[in-house]
């Protein structure tokens, strides 16, 4: 599987995730439009450099939502505003298991 330096989040974004590579390495997989690959970055690393684009940071971002939305348990992270690009999690962001949905490809939700 192809492995990236970086990644530059986008429209096509369905999802990042956190996985061990074969050295016990935390790197993220993306599924961005039909393609999956690997990025040689933790999923915050590769939304932080990303939010950095925009002026902002993972933390600055994080205090945005919590200070908008209230107390909750999971925020979600605006990336761009202007392309509507929205990151949703799954768990806590510290969670290596945590799945970044994409708000754009999110069709429909079922409660479990």
């Amino acid at each position: 599987m192809e492995i990236r330096e970086e990644y530059l989040i986008n429209e096509k974004t369905v999802l990042l995730t956190g996985e061990y590579d074969s050295n016990g390495k935390l790197i993220t997989r993306v599924i961005d439009g039909g393609e999956t690959f690997q990025v040689d970055l933790t999923p915050a690393q590769v939304i932080d450099a990303n939010l950095l684009l925009v002026g902002s940071n993972l933390r600055g971002s994080l205090h945005s939502s919590k200070n908008l939305l209230g107390q909750l348990y999971m925020y979600p992270l605006t990336i761009n505003s202007r392309l509507g690009i929205y990151l949703l999690p799954t768990k806590s962001l510290k969670k290596r298991n945590c799945v970044w949905f994409s708000l754009i490809h999110i069709k429909n939700i079922q409660s479990l």
